[in-house]
C-alpha cells in the first residue's frame, strides 16, 4: 500500500477529507512515528506490532565471494519489527488457505 492509496481509503471511510487533508493526516503520523524512533522509543500499533529502538550493527570486514577482495562494511542503523501473536496468525492462515502463493 502506498501514501495515494491509504489516503484514498481515509476519502473512503471519511469522505469529508480531502486529499490535503489526507496528505497533512499522513506526514503528521509518519513524522511522529519518526521523531519517536530517532528517540529510541519503541511504538506499539495495537493489532499489529510493535517497532523497537534503532540499534547500530557494528563495522565489520566482509570477502567478496567473486573477487576474493576483503572491504569494510560500515555502521548500520537497523529497526526492528515484531508482529502480534494475532497478526502473526492471520498471515499464516491466509497463506495456508491460498490455493498457491500467486494468488496472494
Amino acid at each position: 500500500m502506498h501514501q495515494r492509496d491509504f489516503i484514498r481509503l481515509m476519502q473512503r471511510l471519511y469522505p469529508s477529507v480531502t486529499q490535503e487533508d489526507g496528505d497533512q493526516i499522513f506526514a503528521m503520523v509518519v513524522t511522529t512515528l519518526r521523531e519517536a524512533l530517532v528517540r529510541g522509543e519503541s511504538i506499539l500499533l495495537p493489532k499489529l506490532g510493535r517497532f523497537f529502538p534503532i540499534f547500530i550493527e557494528r563495522e565489520r570486514q566482509w570477502k567478496n565471494p567473486a573477487t576474493g577482495e576483503i572491504s569494510t562494511l560500515g555502521n548500520k542503523v537497523r529497526l526492528r519489527f515484531r508482529i502480534t501473536r494475532d497478526f502473526e496468525q492471520a498471515m499464516n492462515e491466509r497463506l495456508l488457505n491460498a490455493e498457491s502463493i500467486d494468488t496472494l
